[in-house]
C-alpha cells in the first residue's frame, strides 16, 4: 500500500511541478517577477506599501497579484512540500516490509528496522515485534517468494487470508500496521486511564444534570432556604406532580398528587390528557397550601378562563409559595401536557414563573395568545368535539378509541361538566386520605419446628402405635 502511495506521490509531485510552472508563466504574464519571493524575504522589515512603491506596482491590480496570488502560491508550495516529506518518511520506515526487501535483508538489518518501527509505534506494537517479523520471514519464505514483486498490502493479504492457520505471530496488531500505515491513535491507554464515567442517572438517560444544577442551586444570600421544584412526570397511565427540594442525601418530597386520585373527584376516564394534567396540578397546589395553612389566603384563579394569571404576595400575609418547573426530559413544546400541570398549580395559588408562549392557543407566527383555545383544553372541550366528530364520521373507530368513555357512561356533552365538578370538589377537599392499615396475617407454608419435648412425645406415640400394631398381628 505504501509502495503504491509512493508511486502516487511521485506522480502528484510531477503534476505539481507542472502546475507550478504554469503558475510561474501566469505570474510572468501578470507582470510579477519570479524572483519576487526572494526579494520580498530580504525586505520583510519594510512596509508593504513601500515595497510596492519600490517595485513600481502602483496599479491596484498589481497590489492584488503580489499580496494575494503569489503569497498563496508560497503557502501551497510549503504545505505540499511538508506533506511529501512526511509521506516519504513514513514510506521509508515501512519499506523493509516490502516482499523483495524482506527476502534479501539480513537478520541484523531486519531486526534493527523492526525495532525502529516498534519504537516509533510503541502504542500499537509490542517489544516482541522484531522477533515476530524474523520468525514470519523464516517460516513463510516460500509464500513470500511468490509475491516478491508485490506490495506490503499484497503481503498482508496473503498472510492473513491464505496462511491464517500457520501464522506464527501471537497477535494481529502488526498486520493492522501493515494495512493502515501511519494512523494516530486517539483513544490510547492514557485516555482510558483518565476516563471518568458520567453520573449514574445520566448513563441511564434519566436525569438532565445541566438543567438540574440550575434548578437546585440556591442563592448564597438565602442561606439554607430550600429551592422548591414543581416536578411533573408522565407515564402511560398516570401523571405524577410533586413539590420537592434537594438535599445532599437526595430530593425531599414536600407534597405530591397523582392523576389516579382523580376518580375520587368524579373523573373516571382520561387520566393522562391535558385536562387531567390541569386537575392534578390544581390538586397539588390546593393540597400543599392546605398543608401550610395558606389555602384561605391564596385561593388562586377560581373561574377557569385559560388566560394568563400570576399569584402575587399579599401585604401582611406570608409570601406566596414559589417553586420552579422541573419538566425532566420532556420536550417542552407548545401545548405539552407539562404546562397543563403548571397552569393548574398557578390557578391553585402557587407562584411559578411562566409565560403563555407554551400554552395551547399561542400562535408562534402572529405571537398572539388565544385564551379560549386554552380554556377548551383545560375543560376537555377539545376531546368532546373530537368524540362528536368521530361518532358521526366513523362509529367503529369511535367505539374502539373511546371504549372506556362508553363503558363509564361518559358522553361527549358531559365532559365539560365533569371537569367543572371535579375542580370544585378538589378545591373543597384536597387533603390526601391515607389508606387504612390492614392487619396482615402471615401465612406459613413450611412445617413449624417442634420443641425437644414435642419430638420425644412424637417418638413415644410412634413407638406405642407400632407396639399396638404388633400386638394385633401376633395375639399369642
Amino acid at each position: 500500500m505504501l509502495g503504491n502511495a509512493t508511486d502516487t506521490l511521485a506522480q502528484l509531485r510531477g503534476e505539481f511541478d507542472g502546475l507550478k510552472a504554469h503558475a510561474q508563466d501566469l505570474a510572468s504574464s501578470w507582470g510579477v517577477h519570479s524572483l519576487f519571493k526572494d526579494r520580498r524575504a530580504r525586505r520583510t522589515k519594510r512596509h508593504f506599501s513601500e515595497l510596492c512603491e519600490d517595485q513600481r506596482l502602483q496599479d491596484p491590480g498589481e497590489h492584488f497579484r503580489v499580496a494575494v496570488f503569489y503569497a498563496n502560491i508560497d503557502i501551497v508550495v510549503a504545505q505540499l512540500k511538508n506533506r511529501f516529506v512526511g509521506m516519504s518518511e513514513v514510506a521509508q520506515r515501512f519499506s523493509f516490509l516490502l516482499p523483495r526487501k524482506l527476502l534479501r535483508a539480513t537478520d541484523k538489518d531486519l531486526s534493527e528496522s523492526a525495532s525502529a518501527l516498534s519504537g516509533q509505534y510503541k502504542d500499537d506494537l509490542s517489544a516482541e515485534f522484531p522477533f515476530q517479523i524474523l520468525s514470519l520471514r523464516n517460516a513463510l519464505r516460500p509464500t513470500i517468494k511468490k509475491i516478491e514483486r508485490g506490495t506490503i498490502k499484497d503481503l498482508a493479504q496473503t498472510l492473513l487470508i491464505e496462511n491464517q492457520s500457520i501464522l506464527p505471530i501471537p497477535d494481529t496488531k502488526s498486520m493492522h500496521v501493515f494495512l493502515q500505515g501511519f494512523v494516530k491513535v486517539v483513544k490510547n491507554k492514557s485516555y482510558f486511564k483518565r476516563y471518568q464515567v458520567k453520573f449514574r442517572r445520566r448513563r441511564e438517560g434519566k436525569t438532565d444534570f445541566f438543567a438540574r444544577k440550575r434548578l437546585v442551586v440556591q442563592d448564597k444570600n438565602k442561606y439554607n432556604t430550600p429551592k422548591y421544584r414543581l416536578i411533573v412526570r408522565f407515564s402511560n397511565r398516570d401523571i405524577c406532580c410533586q413539590i420537592a427540594y434537594a438535599k445532599i442525601e437526595g430530593d425531599m418530597i414536600v407534597c405530591a398528587a397523582y392523576s389516579h386520585e382523580l376518580p375520587k373527584y368524579g373523573i373516571t376516564v382520561g387520566l393522562t390528557n391535558y385536562a387531567a394534567s390541569y386537575c392534578t396540578g390544581l390538586l397539588l397546589a390546593r393540597r400543599l397550601l392546605n398543608k401550610f395553612g395558606l389555602d384561605k389566603v391564596y385561593e388562586g384563579q377560581v373561574e377557569v378562563t385559560g388566560d394568563e394569571f400570576n399569584v402575587e404576595s399579599i401585604d401582611g400575609q406570608p409570601s406566596a409559595f414559589t417553586c420552579y418547573l422541573d419538566a425532566g426530559l420532556a420536550r417542552t413544546t407548545t401545548g405539552n401536557k407539562v404546562f397543563g400541570a403548571v397552569k393548574g398549580a398557578v390557578d391553585g395559588g402557587l407562584s411559578i414563573p411562566h409565560s403563555t408562549k407554551r400554552f395551547p392557543g399561542y400562535d408562534t407566527e402572529s405571537k398572539e395568545f388565544n385564551a379560549e383555545v386554552h380554556r377548551k383544553h383545560i375543560m376537555g372541550v377539545n376531546v368532546s368535539e373530537y368524540m362528536s366528530y368521530l361518532m358521526e364520521e366513523d362509529e367503529d373507530a369511535y367505539k374502539k378509541q373511546f371504549s372506556r368513555f362508553i363503558k363509564n357512561g361518559v358522553a361527549p356533552d358531559a365532559i365539560e361538566e365533569m371537569y367543572k365538578k371535579a375542580q370544585a370538589a378538589i378545591r373543597e377537599n384536597p387533603v390526601h386520605e391515607k389508606k387504612p392499615v390492614k392487619d396482615v396475617k402471615k401465612k406459613r407454608w413450611n412445617r413449624a419446628k417442634l420443641s425437644l419435648a414435642q419430638r420425644k412425645d412424637r417418638v413415644a406415640q410412634k413407638k406405642a402405635s407400632f407396639l399396638r400394631a404388633q400386638a394385633q398381628e401376633d395375639p399369642e
